[in-house]
């Protein structure tokens, strides 16, 4: 630990010293109150979940692969089925792809679903269901001051009965 002109001359800032238990976060819906934790190195944890959504019967790309149209404007969420995490929720850029994140650790148990029937991008695509994954581990980034842990989808399939 640094202290007094040691610290100043080499321009730490206090963070750097000690935790520090803070209660903020912005979503979709409004503020909400979580709680992050700056741990001793001075990083704040951020767990984030990136994908791309396509618009076919499994949200993959299809065999012409640069061809498949995106689904943009669908409505995805973090469901974490026997957990008390609150479901998350994004929406998918123009491009197709969609960022949840939060600073709280994700359970194992959570899964991404696609909630925005898939007719809504191709009329010929089921009216009903959505489409479901399990999350993949990608691994850690650090970015200015917070330590960013990243999942993505690890292949959605198509199911008429979502989780919730």
């Amino acid at each position: 630990m640094l202290r007094g002109k040691w610290r100043d001359k080499w321009h730490c800032p206090r963070s750097w010293e000690s935790p520090k238990v803070s209660r903020r976060a912005s979503t979709e819906q409004g503020d909400e109150d979580i709680t992050t934790v700056t741990a001793q190195s001075g990083y704040r944890f951020v767990y984030a979940v990136l994908g791309n959504i396509y618009c076919t019967i499994n949200g993959s790309t299809g065999a012409s692969g640069a061809a498949t149209p995106v689904f943009p404007g669908a409505l995805v969420q973090l469901v974490c089925v026997n957990s008390t995490s609150p479901t998350l929720t994004a929406t998918t850029k123009a491009d197709g792809t969609f960022t949840i994140q939060t600073y709280n650790p994700i359970p194992s148990d959570c899964k991404v679903v696609v909630v925005t029937p898939l007719s809504t991008c191709n009329s010929s695509l089921p009216a009903t269901g959505g489409l479901v994954s399990s999350l993949r581990t990608v691994g850690s980034i650090v970015l200015r001051t917070d330590k960013h842990f990243l999942y993505t989808p690890e292949g959605f399939s198509y199911v008429l009965d979502l989780p919730s």
